[in-house]
């Protein structure tokens, strides 16, 4: 992420490249400037250059009107011969999500990347399938089971990182068989769904938050509560036209719902992110009401809220003004009071990297709810409630476990999963070591070139993965399992 560019163009894989090519009519109508950033897509001209309005539904009638074109063979630019992947495969993407469905008999795993959609793997990760290559947007934002049935999944679309560059998305989509086929719930407007929870006790009534078109101010923001499985859907909880909401969690015990919402917007020009609206809000029943709570760190401002909920047991994870970590704040009580977890000087500075809104994750090992970690540039975790903490893995500039950690699930005492900006990794040991979980073919790329002298080897520039060079080599197989 640190590495990247606004204007840069990201290619999820290279197979890809061909069936996303946009016609010349669609470029010229967009007075895309021409040189080394040409071709590039409807979507990111519209966003790159500064409006004062930005409509995303018209990207999306632009995309589809590009997709009927290709499938009608009317592109300007005719390619002969078919396409076929070329990896890189040791080189994955940012994910957003890593899910592994423990209640399965096939060691599924999900992966849900910022750019290359939902993948799923029947064999613990030794390869994996697509599973949104048909949907309209492949960003990836949240993922949420149905607690009788893990195979009924609610698929939330955008890039909640939201980014200098942000990735919008087209709503909610439903599956009831693991993923093969999928239904639009709607909320195309909400555009960045950034989590979605079931209600532990009636699978039912579904919660969904959402950040809205991070380019202007709008009323397609906040939570939203469906009661029918998500056929249908209310806006239960909203803040502002500039505010949606971050994060949202249920007590397992009381029902309480928490919720934080976070002043977002993101254009060329503008990066709103630390406000007195970024707030941790309440409902005792069910999200019919709400109520704002007092700040547990005090009078000032804070950037984006992070919450976690185990066993009855809620911790927040408030970025600061200074895009720093600040601390964590933990209750049993559903935020009638609040613990401070971290003494001062107990968590080494920086350990957001300064850009902290990126970030905001705090996650609790069920087994063990004084085993907390919070996910920054590293991943830094507690054994004993915060009192003292220590780094889990390698530093990140060696790459054996890549920087920027934004999602984590314990699938036991001491295993866990964790998504990073360059992938999916494994640890058994509580995190004394890790496997990277590879054959992923998200990679984010800027810029491919071949090389002449070389047949059938490839320098690309990759998102926080430097500029790469590699061949097609062995690949796996990409087919269903």
């Amino acid at each position: 992420m640190r590495k990247s560019a606004g204007w840069s163009v990201a290619i999820l894989a290279l197979f890809w490249i061909g069936s996303l090519m946009t016609p010349a009519s669609t470029v010229k109508q967009c007075e895309a400037p021409l040189g080394k950033l040409a071709p590039n897509f409807w979507l990111e001209w519209k966003w790159s250059y500064p409006d004062d309005r930005w409509n995303p539904a018209e990207a999306d009638a632009a995309e589809r009107e590009a997709r009927l074109h290709a499938s009608q063979g009317e592109s300007a630019r005719v390619v002969e011969g078919s396409w076929t992947q070329h990896g890189p495969l040791n080189l994955s993407g940012r994910l957003n999500l890593i899910h592994e469905d423990q209640s399965s008999l096939t060691n599924r795993l999900y992966a849900g990347a910022a750019g290359g959609g939902l993948w799923r793997s029947s064999n613990g990760g030794n390869s994996w399938v697509p599973l949104t290559d048909e949907l309209d947007h492949l960003s990836i934002g949240a993922l949420a089971f149905d607690s009788e049935s893990s195979d009924v999944m609610y698929l939330g679309t955008g890039d909640p990182q939201i980014s200098g560059h942000p990735r919008i998305g087209g709503g909610i989509y439903k599956s009831t068989d693991a993923g093969e086929t999928w239904t639009h719930l709607g909320l195309t407007e909400t555009r960045i769904v950034s989590r979605i929870e079931v209600d532990p006790t009636n699978p039912s009534v579904v919660y969904a938050a959402t950040m809205g078109n991070p380019g202007i101010p709008g009323p397609d923001r906040g939570l939203y509560r469906s009661t029918d499985a998500g056929l249908t859907w209310e806006q239960v909880l909203f803040v502002g036209d500039s505010v949606g909401i971050n994060d949202v969690r249920i007590s397992t015990n009381s029902g309480a719902i928490l919720a934080t919402s976070w002043h977002r917007i993101r254009t060329s020009t503008v990066s709103d992110l630390v406000s007195p609206d970024n707030r941790v809000y309440r409902s005792l029943d069910g999200g019919d009401t709400w109520e704002v709570l007092p700040n547990p760190w005090g009078e000032e401002e804070r950037c984006r809220i992070g919450i976690e909920e185990s066993q009855g047991r809620f911790v927040i994870n408030p970025v600061g003004a200074n895009l720093q970590f600040s601390n964590l704040y933990r209750t049993g009580n559903d935020g009638d009071s609040w613990t401070e977890l971290v003494p001062e000087g107990a968590m080494p500075d920086g350990i957001l990297g300064g850009f902290g809104w990126y970030f905001s994750k705090v996650r609790m090992n069920p087994w063990n709810f004084d085993d907390i970690s919070v996910l920054g540039v590293e991943l830094w975790n507690t054994l004993d409630g915060g009192e003292t903490w220590e780094r889990m893995g390698p530093e990140s500039w060696t790459y054996e476990v890549h920087a920027d950690k934004h999602d984590l699930q314990w699938v036991g005492p001491s295993e866990l999963l964790l998504a990073t900006d360059g992938g999916a990794y494994r640890s058994t040991d509580h995190g004394a070591t890790w496997e990277d979980i590879e054959f992923l073919p998200v990679g984010q790329f800027y810029r491919v070139t071949h090389i002449p002298g070389a047949p059938g080897w490839y320098t690309a520039g990759a998102q926080d993965n430097g500029t790469t060079t590699g061949n097609h080599g062995p690949r796996c197989d990409l087919g269903r399992h």
